[in-house]
């Protein structure tokens, strides 16, 4: 994208990054804790 972006474009442009950043914060974080639940259900089920 070739747009000089104004400041207001830029403003929320700049919000909707970090909140993308965000939301692959948390999901990446509920990944590991769902990985790390099947393999407690794994481990148990086989103790």
């Amino acid at each position: 994208m070739n747009h000089r972006l104004g400041p207001e474009e830029a403003k929320i442009y700049e919000e909707g990054v970090r909140q993308y950043r965000e939301v692959k914060r948390l999901l990446q974080r509920m990944e590991v804790l769902s990985r790390r639940a099947l393999e407690r259900q794994a481990h148990l089920a086989h103790g």
